[in-house]
């Protein structure tokens, strides 16, 4: 029998379409603290900490939506390209529906996040991310993944992965 201190049991299913911009608020207020997150928020000058997203002074709401976009770039690509974006639910409290707690964004063997001109034009991307984000990240992934005579190509890695702060 469970105790009230056991945690809710938590269901796992991949996203459909309309978890996306849950999912992208999800990991949005996950990396609002994240210094590498900062730039995609378009932050300038060093900030305090995001404890709520409910009480932030305007820049800071502007900037959290600059991050929310960006991740929604990030899972749109990570559809575009084939990978799988993994969810956790837990009951809401009173029972009414459920919530997602947790998120992780896959790619699968044979995947890679060099995507060609039409996809990117499909994941609603900005220059940014595509110049910055993903040749850095694939170059990463093929020099790790070489000196250890490994082919980056066939194997699963993990992008991104989250459990909400809230």
């Amino acid at each position: 029998m469970a105790s009230l201190r056991d945690p809710p049991a938590a269901i796992v299913r991949l996203a459909t379409k309309a978890d996306h911009g849950e999912v992208a608020t999800l990991l949005a207020r996950a990396f609002a603290n994240d210094p590498a997150m900062t730039r995609w928020r378009g932050v300038k000058k060093e900030t305090g900490a995001v404890t709520s997203l409910d009480d932030l002074d305007a820049g800071m709401t502007k900037a959290m939506e600059n991050l929310c976009r960006f991740q929604s770039c990030v899972i749109h690509a990570t559809i575009n390209a084939g990978g799988v974006i993994t969810l956790a639910f837990v009951a809401k409290s009173g029972g009414e529906g459920e919530r997602i707690v947790a998120v992780a964004l896959w790619m699968t063997p044979e995947k890679t996040f060099e995507l060609p001109f039409s996809t990117l034009i499909r994941s609603g991307a900005f220059s940014q991310f595509f110049v910055d984000f993903i040749p850095h990240g694939e170059e990463s992934l093929h020099k790790s993944f070489k000196c250890r005579n490994l082919d980056r190509l066939d194997s699963r890695h993990l992008l991104e992965v989250a459990v909400d702060p809230q």
